[in-house]
C-alpha cells in the first residue's frame, strides 16, 4: 500500500496521521510525508529575524516544517513501515499532485 501524508500543525493534520499510523500494513507499505509551504506575506518581524531577507525567511519557514514532515516520517518508520519526507514550496504543489498519481500506481 502506497500511502501520500500532507501535514500542517493543525489538529486535522494530526489526527490524519494518528490514522495513517492505526492502518499501516507493515514493511511493504510506503508513506510519504508532505508538506507544502504556500507564498505568502510575512510579518516585519519575520524578516528581521531572517536578516532582512524574503529568502531567509522562506528558507526558516521551510526548515520549521522540514523539521515538523522528519519527525512524523521517523514515527512511521519506527513503527515498521517505510516512510520518507519532503518539504518544498508551493510553486512544486504540481510536483506533489503528479508524484501521489505515480504513487497510486
Amino acid at each position: 500500500m502506497k500511502v501520500l501524508l500532507a501535514i500542517d500543525e493543525s489538529d486535522f493534520a494530526a489526527q490524519a496521521a494518528k490514522e495513517v499510523e492505526a492502518r499501516l500494513c507493515g514493511p511493504k507499505t510506503m508513506v510519504r510525508v508532505i508538506h507544502v509551504v504556500a507564498s505568502f506575506v510575512p510579518p516585519a518581524a519575520a524578516v528581521v529575524e531572517a536578516g532582512g531577507s524574503l529568502k531567509g525567511v522562506k528558507e526558516n519557514v521551510v526548515d520549521q516544517y522540514r523539521e515538523l514532515v522528519d519527525k512524523q516520517a521517523a514515527r512511521i518508520r519506527d513503527l515498521g513501515v517505510t516512510a520518507e519526507g519532503g518539504s518544498s514550496s508551493g510553486q512544486r504543489r504540481q510536483d506533489h499532485r503528479r508524484r501521489g498519481k505515480r504513487m497510486g500506481r
